[in-house]
């Protein structure tokens, strides 16, 4: 094609889309078949697809979507019109391949917003949700952005309060809990809460108001809990657990209201099981950070009677020793993790530290988060 010939097709494009935006379709889609007869361009086939689109025929549409990206299949503007076709159509998993295969050559905002909306209509919040976040963390500025996360997450919330009990809406909440999509789970929640009063619903609101830095709001739940559910009352909540919530509470708070959170400790450790030594470990690390390494010494010493294989009691042993400055003995633990789990890296960074404060009289902050939760 000629330069002539080019600049020319070019001025017949220009009078296309004025046509198009003057609704003359007929006059288009003649106008943009005579042209394809000469030449074989990517615009013409996209804008005839605009125009079938338009005029509700969305499989010709789709079909003029892949000649123009069989031409130039490196167009994101292209991709992106085929996937909205093939949403259009309902042809969701196809859609949700075709935008996975584009994102792997190219990430873009528009690509993950689309798919977005075809998880959403396949009810997968989850992935709905994710894909919304990343299209905001690739434009964060993105005003229009920030509105349709907003509108997705109202559609998700009445969708599931739509077809859902109570009862599964606690669940729906519990998922986005545990993928720590935390403004989504407390949305549900408090939409569960207004169908249903359950200890754990309370529970689980106190838990992603902890989760979101929020610890006197997340105790007011807690204690909510306390007042409706006992020993044996048939909930489902286990009242170890509430107390192991609200000594993490007063823990996140930091400062003098983590004294409080050891009686909360030793109530959740009586009440648990023998067994539970992830519970040992969160109970010795407050008392360590209380300033109680001999009381976190003994129950570290029965969390090994019961997991002599968790590296992580020997790295609280160790922490216990060096809040003592009994770095010997630190390093002794420390090497003992080392033993039992020859990759775990926090063993070999806090043997070095105790290391050098052995050598230079120091002492060591163990602190590595306001919980105490390490495992």
């Amino acid at each position: 094609m000629d330069a002539g010939n080019v600049d020319d097709v070019n001025e017949e494009v220009k009078k296309i889309k004025s046509m198009i935006s003057s609704g003359r379709f007929e006059d288009a889609l003649a106008k943009i078949n005579e042209l394809l007869k000469r030449f074989k361009r990517p615009d013409l086939y996209n804008l005839r697809a605009i125009i079938y689109a338009k005029k509700g025929d969305f499989e010709k549409a789709l079909t003029d979507y892949d000649r123009a990206l069989d031409l130039d299949p490196g167009s994101h503007t292209l991709a992106l019109n085929k996937a909205f076709m093939l949403f259009r159509l309902g042809r969701l998993d196809e859609a949700d391949r075709f935008i996975t295969e584009r994102l792997s050559r190219m990430e873009t905002p528009e690509l993950y917003d689309l798919r977005a909306r075809v998880r959403l209509s396949k009810g997968d919040y989850k992935g709905c949700m994710e894909d919304m976040d990343r299209a905001l963390s690739l434009n964060p500025l993105s005003k229009q952005l920030q509105e349709k996360r907003k509108e997705l997450v109202n559609v998700i919330v009445s969708g599931i309060v739509s077809e859902k009990s109570a009862d599964m809406l606690y669940d729906e909440a519990y998922k986005f809990f545990k993928d720590k999509d935390y403004s989504v789970a407390e949305e549900i929640i408090d939409l569960a809460l207004t169908l249903k009063k359950d200890p754990k619903f309370y529970q689980l609101k106190g838990r992603i108001m902890l989760a979101q830095e929020s610890p006197d709001e997340a105790l007011e739940w807690f204690k909510k809990v306390l007042k409706t559910v006992g020993k044996s009352d048939g909930s489902d909540v286990k009242l170890f657990e509430v107390y192991q919530d609200i000594a993490r509470a007063y823990m996140s708070k930091g400062g003098k209201p983590m004294k409080k959170a050891l009686n909360y400790y030793k109530k959740a450790l009586n009440l648990a099981p023998e067994n539970n030594v992830k519970l040992m470990l969160e109970y010795a690390s407050a008392l360590i950070k209380n300033g109680k390494p001999d009381d976190a010494i003994r129950i570290l010493q029965r969390a090994a009677r019961e997991e002599p294989h968790n590296p992580y009691v020997y790295i609280r042993l160790g922490d216990a020793y060096a809040h003592k400055r009994l770095f010997d003995k630190a390093i002794k633990y420390y090497d003992k993790a080392i033993e039992v789990d020859p990759l775990n890296q926090t063993a070999y960074d806090k043997k070095e530290d105790a290391l050098i404060a052995m050598r230079f009289n120091v002492g060591i902050d163990n602190e590595k988060n306001k919980t105490g939760m390490y495992c």
